[in-house]
C-alpha cells in the first residue's frame, strides 16, 4: 500500500495569500497523484470538504470540525489524525507545524517568509500580532527530521541564514488562478481603475498607495481612474481611507477567487508596491491577467518584474505616484504591450521532490 501524505487544509478557502499557496498546492498535487508514489489526504474544515473533493478528484479529503481555533486544529487534530492515517508525512502550507506528532509522521514545513521573526515591528490589528508571535514561537521548535520548502530563492536564503536548515524553492504559481482567468468577464466598474493588493499589516504599504494615488490623482485630473483595494479589512477602510472622502477608493473584502479574476481583468494596472514578501504572488496573477505591475525595488518583488513593469522605491510616495501617472498615460498608448505571462516551474519542482523522498524511504526502509 502506497504511504500517506497528510496536507493540513484549515486555510484552503481563506482569501489570504497561504489560502491561495494551498489551493495551488492541492491543485498540482491532484494532477501529480497518478504519477507518484504516496497517496494525498487533505484534512479540511467540514464545510468545505464536498468542494474541493470534486474539483480535485485525486485527493481524498476528510472533514475537521470548524469550531475549533487554529491553535487547537493544527496543534492536535492535525497530529491525531496523521497517526489514525498512520501517515509518513504531513505538510504544514502555514508558515506553523504541529510541535508535536505521534508515530513515525514526519513534517514537511512550507516558510514562505520569516517576517513574523520581527512581530513587534508590524504595525496591524491585534489578531495580526498575535498571530506572528504564535509563529515566531513555534519556528524554535524545528527539528533534523523535518523538510522544508519555501517559495522564493530570497525566502531560501534567509531561513539558511536564520535557521541554518536547506529549503527546496517551490516557486509559487497561479495556474489553478489561470484556469479560472479564461473564462473571466470584466469587472462591472463604471470608470477605470487600478488595482491594489494590500492589507492591514504596515508591510503591505496600503496607506503610501492610497497617499500616492490621491496625489497622482490630482495630477491626472479628468484622466485619473479609480483605485480598488484588495486584502484590507472592513474596519481598516474605514480608519483609514475615510480620510480623502472615499473619493475614487473601492474597498473590497474577502472577495472569491472568480471575483479577484475579474478585477484583475478590467484593471489598467495592478499596484504591488509592498515592503516585504515571502514570493509575491500578485505579481505573477496579473502577469496572468496580462497585466503591468507597479511594485517594489526590493527582493523578492523586483526578481519577478516582466517587461512593461514599473520599479518603485517602496518607501517613496512621490516614486509610487509618479509610476501610476506614467503607467495611466502608457495604457492608452496601442503600441503598449503587456508583459508576459509567466511560466510555472511548479509542478516539475513538486514531482522531483516527491520522488526522492520516495527514493530515500526506499533506501532507508
Amino acid at each position: 500500500m502506497l504511504p500517506i501524505i497528510l496536507i493540513d487544509g484549515r486555510e484552503v478557502d481563506k482569501k489570504r495569500g497561504i489560502g491561495h499557496f494551498t489551493r495551488e498546492l492541492l491543485f498540482h498535487l491532484s494532477q501529480l497523484q497518478p504519477t507518484l508514489p504516496f497517496r494525498f489526504v487533505c484534512i479540511v474544515p467540514r464545510e468545505q470538504a464536498a468542494k474541493y473533493a470534486s474539483l480535485l478528484p485525486n485527493i481524498r479529503f476528510i472533514m475537521g470540525s470548524g469550531l475549533i481555533g487554529a491553535v487547537l486544529w493544527e496543534q492536535i487534530l492535525v497530529p491525531v489524525t496523521a497517526r489514525s492515517l498512520n501517515a509518513a508525512f504531513v505538510i504544514c502550507p502555514n508558515n506553523t507545524y504541529p510541535l508535536v506528532t505521534l508515530g513515525q509522521t514526519r513534517r514537511i514545513i512550507v516558510l514562505h517568509d520569516l517576517i513574523f521573526l520581527h512581530w513587534w515591528r508590524i504595525a496591524g490589528p491585534l489578531k495580526l500580532k498575535v498571530g506572528n508571535l504564535y509563529r515566531s514561537l513555534v519556528i524554535r521548535w524545528i527539528r533534523q527530521s523535518d523538510l522544508f520548502i519555501t517559495v522564493s530563492q530570497h525566502s531560501a536564503k534567509l531561513i539558511w541564514r536564520h535557521l541554518c536548515v536547506r529549503a527546496t524553492v517551490c516557486p509559487n504559481s497561479c495556474d489553478h488562478l489561470r484556469s479560472i482567468l479564461v473564462g473571466a468577464r470584466p469587472y462591472p466598474h463604471t470608470k477605470r481603475y487600478l488595482l491594489h493588493i494590500g492589507g492591514d499589516a504596515s508591510t503591505k504599504n496600503t496607506l503610501r498607495v492610497i497617499e500616492a494615488f490621491m496625489a497622482a490623482r490630482t495630477r491626472l485630473g479628468s484622466a485619473a481612474p479609480d483605485l480598488i483595494v484588495l486584502g484590507t479589512s472592513p474596519q481598516f477602510a474605514a480608519k483609514n481611507f475615510s480620510g480623502y472622502g472615499g473619493v475614487g477608493i473601492k474597498p473590497l473584502h474577502g472577495v472569491a477567487d472568480e471575483v479577484k479574476c475579474s478585477l484583475l481583468i478590467g484593471a489598467v494596472a495592478v499596484l504591488f508596491p509592498s515592503l516585504k514578501e515571502g514570493f509575491g504572488l500578485p505579481i505573477i496573477e496579473a502577469h496572468a491577467a496580462g497585466k503591468t505591475v507597479i511594485t517594489s525595488n526590493r527582493h523578492p518583488m523586483v526578481d519577478l518584474v516582466q517587461p512593461g513593469d514599473r520599479v518603485v522605491d517602496p518607501l517613496s510616495v512621490s516614486s509610487i505616484a509618479d509610476a501610476i501617472v506614467n503607467v495611466c498615460f502608457a495604457s492608452q498608448t496601442p503600441e503598449n504591450l503587456p508583459p508576459p505571462i509567466a511560466t510555472s516551474q511548479t509542478k516539475g519542482v513538486l514531482s522531483s521532490f516527491f520522488q526522492n523522498l520516495a527514493r530515500d524511504i526506499e533506501e532507508t526502509s
